[in-house]
């Protein structure tokens, strides 16, 4: 009798340094799903974020409903409203000028340059985590098996380490090529998954149709990261950024409340046809109380 064994994961691909640029970033996810990006943000970037979650990490709960740890592999947490929480990512992810040079060449051509945050939030691949599901971020809405690999790209995920990531913690498993594949196949079969192994501050950028899992975690420390996607406005969020208090929403950016969707975009999210930041009167680069 003859025993098929899974493909085992390999750590060789391609990475990119950020200052690359978008164009060459691009180019690698559209021919292979994903790209590893060197630096894409600075570990002392890294580092903040980290110090400002931190505590928040510590009190919150693990996940424990039966569909999100069959998803996320148990053992895990996993917290959102960054903004409310990280004075980092308020100020420096969502002005990132990498971030928002790949989101207009994805989304520009064909969604006239509109996008806005699907989700954000950091995860905590804790010990004794096992593998993610396989699974394709864009199976979260009920347009993707619809288009699937037929329609431009509706959304695209940054996933960056917070900490050393490697295939021993929980590293990322990619499946090159697969956001080709036949929408009925969401597990690799005799192809070789990719360890997306990363230092502090890099990044991996995946089509909403590639394949991936997170890994097991079989260490005694916690595998840190943040995941943001990016997607077009033309598909309504995960995540309602209406829970952000407003001081917080007017101490930013006028970009990155656009990005949280305090902001209208071109020809939506509007109110009563009007710009809803003119609607709310809304403020920006405003001090914030108790903010370094």
């Amino acid at each position: 009798m003859t025993i098929s064994m899974p493909p085992q994961p390999r750590d060789s691909h391609p990475r990119i340094p950020a200052n690359a640029g978008a164009d060459a970033i691009v180019q690698t996810l559209k021919d292979d799903g994903f790209v590893i990006i060197e630096g894409f943000i600075s570990p002392e970037q890294a580092g903040r974020l980290n110090e400002e979650v931190d505590g928040h990490m510590e009190t919150h709960p693990y996940i424990t409903k039966p569909v999100g740890k069959a998803m996320f592999g148990g053992l895990n947490k996993r917290r959102a409203n960054l903004p409310e929480i990280s004075k980092t990512f308020r100020e420096d992810i969502l002005n990132h000028e990498l971030l928002h040079a790949i989101g207009e060449t994805i989304f520009g051509p064909v969604h006239e340059g509109n996008y806005w945050i699907g989700a954000a939030g950091v995860l905590d691949r804790c010990p004794g985590t096992g593998q993610q599901l396989w699974h394709r971020d864009g199976s979260v809405t009920s347009l993707h098996p619809l288009v699937h690999d037929r329609a431009p790209l509706m959304m695209i995920t940054f996933l960056v380490a917070l900490s050393q990531t490697t295939k021993e913690n929980g590293a990322t498993l990619f499946c090159p090529g697969s956001h080709k594949w036949d929408i009925a196949q969401s597990e690799p079969v005799s192809e070789e998954p990719i360890v997306a192994e990363l230092r502090p501050g890099d990044a991996c950028l995946l089509s909403w149709n590639t394949v991936h899992a997170g890994g097991s975690n079989q260490t005694a420390h916690v595998r840190r990261a943040m995941a943001l996607s990016l997607q077009s406005t033309t598909m309504t969020p995960i995540e309602s950024s209406l829970i952000i208090p407003r001081p917080v929403v007017e101490s930013m950016t006028q970009r990155a409340q656009r990005l949280v969707a305090w902001r209208s975009a071109k020809y939506l999210w509007r109110a009563h046809y009007d710009d809803l930041e003119d609607h709310l009167g809304l403020k920006s680069e405003q001090p914030l109380e108790g903010d370094a």
